[in-house]
Order: structure tokens, then sequence, then C-alpha cells
């Protein structure tokens, strides 16, 4: 998906999803947009590292260390919501 005006934070709910899904899932417990990813041990400090990585290569931003925070990046829908203020930004 290349980011435009028409990319939802459905759209990128989806892939974050989608990406968490590959990535983490074991199967067992289903990625939901409202799962605390660390709070129930989906990610870890790697696998958050590795998610901002994903973030940044799938919606061509940039997230500053500081934006690194269970704010943005405790469930797919923080996360959807933070990536779609950012595509704003830019």
């Amino acid at each position: 998906m290349t980011p435009d005006a028409r990319t939802t934070e459905a759209d990128i709910a989806s892939e974050v999803a989608a990406f968490l899904e590959r990535s983490y899932g074991d199967g067992v417990v289903k990625i939901s947009e409202d799962l605390r990813l660390v709070e129930e041990g989906v990610l870890d400090s790697v696998g958050l590292l590795e998610l901002v990585a994903f973030v940044e290569s799938k919606f061509g931003i940039f997230i500053d260390d500081n934006e690194v925070d269970l704010e943005h990046f405790g469930s797919v829908r923080s996360m959807a919501a933070f990536v779609v203020a950012k595509l704003a930004d830019s």
C-alpha cells in the first residue's frame, strides 16, 4: 500500500494487524484493534522496534524516538490514528 489522501485509519489498521499476525501471531491470540500489544505479551522491546521499522517503511513516515511510546504504539487502533496524523502532517 502506498499511502495517499485516500488512505484511511481502517486501511492502516488492517495493514498493521496483518503484519503483527504474520510476525508475532501465535494462532491463539487474535490481533484485534484494541489488544494491548505490550501488556498482553504480543510485543517485547525488540518487536516494538521492528513494528516501528515496518510502519515507517510501509507508510513512508519518519517516527522520532520520543514518539515510540504506548500512547502511539500500544494497540493497532492507536497506531493507525498516529499514522493518519503523521500522514496529514507530511
